[in-house]
């Protein structure tokens, strides 16, 4: 009975030992990773990356906040051209916004097609939006109102407003 304790005790401090051992060899593998990752430049590619893109959006949020006071001012005319021509211009920032999201396709249709309800919420409005504005730029007879004009700009609002390109209060 002594020697099973003994061999147990024994067996407790190799493994003691053992998991010791790997923690530090662990520890120098992946301290050489980071330094080939750093003389391989990796690192320094991967912040730039990070950098473009959080510059991009910047960008892409401050072209939209900008092409959006635009828009308002033509929804605050009382010309219809002006209210057309804001829903035509909501409806162009959409499909640039897609675009630099990464949707591909060559027109704002076949970019909407990739764009999921977990993406973007009013996804089906949107495409009741997008109808109305090829029915104006098709068919120049096709009447505006301000409320069809307000109604359809909010719901490409929402639509920044959830891919983060314009606040709450825009």
């Amino acid at each position: 009975m002594n020697a099973l304790i003994r061999f147990i005790d024994s067996l407790g401090r190799d493994i003691v030992l053992l998991k010791s051992l790997g923690v530090l060899l662990t520890l120098v593998f992946l301290g050489l990773a980071v330094i080939l990752a750093i003389r391989a430049g990796w690192i320094e590619r991967e912040l730039d990356l990070a950098k473009d893109v959080l510059h991009s959006k910047k960008l892409i949020k401050k072209r939209t906040l900008k092409a959006w006071t635009q828009i308002k001012r033509h929804l605050a005319s009382d010309s219809e051209a002006s209210l057309k021509l804001a829903l035509i211009e909501a409806d162009s920032l959409l499909d640039k916004a897609l675009a630099a999201a990464g949707y591909r396709g060559t027109n704002m249709g076949e970019r909407l097609k990739q764009v999921r309800r977990a993406e973007l919420s009013n996804i089906e409005e949107i495409w009741t939006a997008h109808k109305l504005r090829n029915d104006i730029a098709h068919e120049h007879e096709t009447p505006m109102t301000r409320p069809i004009a307000e109604r359809a700009i909010g719901i490409y609002a929402k639509a920044f407003k959830e891919l983060g390109l314009l606040e709450e209060e825009e």
